[in-house]
């Protein structure tokens, strides 16, 4: 499966999302999106710019382009971006596929963990490789590429990681990343599951997890979560900050949360958010692209029934659809990935907390 159709697929959900009757976004001035107005097959599917990811010391924004395949890395302050060609850097019997994630390492802002969809020859002829996921430390010098996938995964890799975070707990001695790693074996018709946090060093894991399906971890160890629950048809799933149970105003069954970033000062949370609509509703008065900002250390010391959100319409302050996976670059600003009605590509802008432009970060595709 190309990466690509992922990212596109998450970019229509995100489009086609909106709608909460407490806002009003009628009249904003601001043409519906192409895919709205033009014909079937005028336009390729738009191109973005994704999942950006702040590094551990606040200088540099990493970020993956979709049809590319390629992690970036914006350096904040100079505006130079490095490349990073992974995939030349693996050994021989290995094919590089796509990023499945990724995260920063949290006490060294130069290094990353890379979880890796490859292709593997694990009999050495050169004949059959094998699909799997790998997990990588990388340097961004290039001194540094070490495979760390658990050693209860079979030789092509796990087949499927999934909520992988390198905990800010870690050390140089002794690295903890949370993550369920699911393998198959083949004289077994069920998969195994290793959930829990991994220690490379000792290639041991540590069970239960005091985290569930952790999403992001601030630096100050709180976290945001989720959990599944059985809903007919379908899964639904419960949000969760540091294990407390949250619930919005709009009924929280309708709310989809795409992405979501710590503060650096570990006291805000922002949600990049969809919303089942409403079939009643106009299509002109759609929501679309919204930020949800959460002031956590506030929840947390007044605990409401419903948790307060500051919530950024894209639409109706920018004219821009796409917001997915804005992160917080300073505790006042987000880096978004988004374009205007007729964009064929979606860039990362800075916008700060309370909805104003601050510059574009990236140009080039």
């Amino acid at each position: 499966m190309k990466f690509s159709f992922f990212a596109i697929y998450i970019v229509i959900i995100f489009i086609i999302c909106s709608c909460n009757e407490s806002i009003d976004v009628t009249q904003t001035g601001c043409p519906l999106p192409r895919y709205f107005t033009d014909p079937p097959g005028i336009h390729e599917p738009i191109s973005v710019h994704i999942e950006q990811k702040l590094s551990s010391d606040g200088v540099k924004l990493a970020f993956l382009l979709d049809e590319e395949v390629i992690l970036e890395i914006l350096n904040l302050k100079t505006g130079k971006i490095q490349k990073i060609d992974f995939y030349k850097k693996l050994p021989s019997n290995v094919r590089f596929i796509a990023y499945s994630d990724y995260d920063w390492c949290p006490y060294n802002g130069n290094r990353l963990l890379i979880s890796a969809v490859t292709l593997t020859d694990t009999a050495g002829d050169g004949k059959k490789y094998v699909w799997g996921i790998n997990l990588y430390v990388i340097s961004l010098d290039g001194t540094e590429l070490k495979k760390i996938t658990p050693k209860e995964c079979p030789k092509e890799g796990a087949q499927g990681i999934a909520s992988l975070v390198w905990l800010h707990e870690s050390t140089n001695e002794r690295d903890l990343i949370s993550g369920s790693f699911y393998t198959i074996y083949s004289n077994h018709p069920l998969d195994y599951i290793y959930e829990g946090i991994y220690i490379p060093q000792t290639n041991e894991f540590i069970s239960p997890s005091p985290y569930k399906l952790l999403r992001r971890q601030a630096k100050d160890g709180s976290y945001y979560s989720h959990e599944y629950y059985q809903t007919s048809p379908s899964y639904k799933y419960n949000i969760l900050i540091n294990g407390q149970i949250i619930n919005f105003a709009e009924n929280n069954d309708s709310v989809t949360v795409g992405y979501v970033s710590w503060s650096p000062d570990s006291k805000k949370l922002a949600l990049s958010v969809g919303i089942s609509e409403n079939d009643s509703v106009p299509l002109d008065n759609h929501r679309f692209s919204e930020i949800w900002i959460i002031d956590v250390e506030k929840y947390m010391i007044e605990k409401p029934l419903f948790i307060p959100v500051q919530i950024i319409n894209l639409r109706k302050i920018f004219c821009m659809y796409g917001g997915m996976w804005a992160e917080f670059i300073t505790d006042s600003t987000l880096a978004v990935s988004m374009g205007g009605p007729n964009a064929d590509f979606l860039y990362i802008y800075e916008i700060t907390t309370d909805g104003k432009m601050v510059r574009q970060l990236t140009f080039e595709p």
